[in-house]
């Protein structure tokens, strides 16, 4: 009989030791009953501890949102006096207010991360678990044995995980509960000292900005003579500078003369012979696709509008006129040996003019021949013209 009982224990052990389906139904609802009261347990201690966490982080939220309005002066304020207290450098009348600036430059900025990184744990609104609904056990207690002992399996698995996050939202709600005094307390130090740092700002701010206007007065009644030539920069509106006529530089587009076979022709203008190029075999006259500047011919225009500065000589006698270069765009759409080919009547200033700002162009699009990269030659017009 014994050696019955070995041959069963080794070979058909489940026959032995397996629970029967009433042990397991009774053993999985013993597991919930238990989850779930510690779930109870823990979901009294939390409604307990909850309202106070909620005041703190309330508390908390309002006395940040207090600091970032500080801050927000701060950046407003800032750039006004950095540039007034320039400024009064520039006149040489900043010495009464450099000992201020000093110090208030080096509390500048004083909002310390640390304490605000903690401020950010405040943040989430915890809310506990939701419990499992009740219809749900009342489902399976409808279902055969089998069919309720794996349904209970999952309902066990859900209360677990349950059980875990109410842990989590109870501890994080404990924590930062004991830590809130502290933190509030700090964040109350700190927007003490930036309330009052805002209103020294604010009051230095009004006593340079004063300084500035009376130097401003002065000058303006007194008239130029005697002041430093920085007072009419500063303060260019006392006595106008009178500014040379508005002008406008345009880029012409003329009809290409298609007569002249490996040229390209502008209006009646003859095109002499390019200069001669180390490699000009290199450099093609006739192509598939023509160069062109990034953004096309408008965005051309804006760029030498943009850049081209009417010569003052040109300002002076009236000169009017169109310029015509010619120049190499390479395969890769690099710009050079630009030259004059018919320049402005009586200024050269306008012709080197034209020729600085063609030079310093950004990369073209570069020409094609079969489909290939190319150097080729590009002839451009411009126009001075005053309005």
């Amino acid at each position: 009989m014994r050696f019955l009982f070995l041959i069963t224990a080794i070979c058909f052990p489940s026959l032995l030791f397996a629970q029967s389906p009433k042990k397991i139904n009774k053993r999985l609802r013993a597991d919930i009953q238990r989850i779930s009261e510690q779930l109870d347990s823990l979901q009294q201690v939390y409604q307990m501890k909850a309202p106070i966490y909620r005041s703190y982080r309330d508390s908390i939220r309002t006395d940040r949102r207090a600091l970032g309005r500080f801050a927000e002066e701060q950046r407003f304020l800032w750039p006004i006096v950095d540039q007034v207290f320039a400024e009064l450098k520039i006149l040489g009348e900043a010495q009464a207010f450099e000992q201020g600036f000093i110090d208030l430059s080096s509390q500048k900025g004083n909002f310390s991360d640390s304490l605000i990184e903690k401020v950010a744990y405040f943040a989430p609104n915890f809310r506990f678990v939701e419990p499992i609904p009740s219809e749900q056990m009342s489902y399976i207690n409808s279902l055969s044995l089998e069919e309720q002992n794996k349904a209970l399996e999952d309902y066990k698995g859900s209360a677990l995980e349950n059980r875990t996050i109410a842990f989590g939202v109870f501890e994080n709600v404990t924590n930062l509960s004991e830590i809130a005094p502290e933190i509030l307390s700090e964040l109350r130090d700190l927007i003490g000292f930036h309330k009052v740092f805002t209103e020294r700002l604010f009051q230095f701010r009004r006593l340079i900005t004063e300084h500035k206007e009376n130097l401003k007065q002065t000058f303006c009644a007194k008239g130029p003579k005697g002041f430093a030539t920085e007072y009419q920069e500063i303060f260019p509106e006392c006595f106008p500078v009178k500014k040379p006529k508005e002008t406008k530089v345009e880029l012409v587009e003329e009809p290409v003369r298609t007569d002249l076979i490996g040229e390209k022709h502008y209006g009646d203008m003859p095109m002499p012979e390019p200069r001669p190029q180390k490699n000009s075999s290199d450099i093609y006259e006739v192509v598939d696709e023509v160069a062109e500047f990034p953004g096309g011919i408008r965005a051309m225009r804006t760029f030498l509008m943009n850049n081209i500065r009417y010569p003052q000589n040109a300002l002076d006698k009236e000169i009017q006129g169109k310029c015509y270069l010619k120049f190499v765009v390479n395969a890769e759409g690099k710009i050079s040996d630009v030259f004059v080919m018919r320049g402005v009547p009586d200024c050269p200033e306008c012709d080197t003019e034209a020729m600085r700002v063609v030079s310093m162009m950004p990369s073209w699009k570069p020409a094609r021949v079969d489909g290939k990269l190319v150097n080729s030659y590009f002839t451009l017009p411009i126009t001075f013209n005053l309005d």
